[in-house]
């Protein structure tokens, strides 16, 4: 799967309402990018 972070807002809903996603693997992905921009 691409980074569901770079998708627009409307993307992102509709790959949760469609469950190609969840919000708990969304969730990680922006903890994920976070905790990697503090590495830098």
């Amino acid at each position: 799967m691409s980074d569901i972070t770079k998708k627009n807002l409307n993307e992102i809903i509709e790959n949760i309402k469609t469950k190609k996603i969840s919000s708990t693997d969304l969730t990680l992905s922006y903890i994920k990018n976070i905790e990697s921009s503090k590495k830098t």
